[in-house]
Parts: C-alpha cells; sequence; structure tokens
C-alpha cells in the first residue's frame, strides 16, 4: 500500500496510509492546504489536490462509454496489462507512470 508524508505546520509527519491520512484529515490534524509527497508523482501537492485528482480519477473511471466489444484478432495482439505504463492527465499535468493494479486502487480509493 502506498505511504504518504504529509508537511503539517513546517514539519514533516508519516508516512502514512491512505485510511490513516484520511482520519488526520476528518479529525482536524491535516487541513486540505497541507502539503503531501505523492511517491507515485514523486512531488509535494496540497492534499486538497491530491483528492481532486484521486476524484478525477474515480469519475472517469466510472464513466464508461458504450463500446463494442474488440474482435479476437484485436486483443490478441494488445500487450499485456502488467508490463503497460499507465499516465493520468489532469489539466497541463500528467501523472505516473503506474502500472495497471495502482490505476485500480486509486480508483477504488
Amino acid at each position: 500500500m502506498t505511504k504518504f508524508f504529509v508537511e503539517v505546520n513546517g514539519q514533516n509527519q508519516g508516512p502514512y496510509d491512505l485510511p490513516t491520512l484520511q482520519e488526520k484529515l476528518a479529525r482536524g490534524e491535516v487541513s486540505a492546504d497541507s502539503r503531501l509527497f505523492d511517491p507515485q508523482i514523486s512531488d509535494w501537492i496540497t492534499v486538497k489536490a491530491f483528492i481532486a485528482m484521486c476524484a478525477e480519477v474515480s469519475q472517469n473511471a466510472n464513466h464508461r462509454p458504450d463500446v463494442k466489444a474488440p474482435s479476437s484478432a484485436v486483443t490478441s495482439t494488445l500487450p499485456a496489462v502488467d508490463t503497460d505504463e499507465w499516465f493520468v492527465l489532469k489539466g497541463e499535468n500528467k501523472y505516473g507512470p503506474y502500472t495497471y493494479l495502482d490505476i485500480i486502487k486509486l480508483v477504488q480509493e
């Protein structure tokens, strides 16, 4: 599970897993304006930016347009999912690379 560091009052705290981070946010120990180090993007972002990014990934994952299933000839030429790199685009920013399982975990959180 991914662990996060949070900067509170100029001090780095953590690492925390996502459920612990959510509890600290709910108790007011961490604010939405606190900075969080996201190891997936190797950068510090605000907690509210992280929440927005997760919500956008989740929202996009829940939107599934009606698409015909590909023919077996096409699916047999697709690369294996575990070797692909996935990226999340938000505005001008590109986050990643993620593995397929990382994307699934982000959507589920």
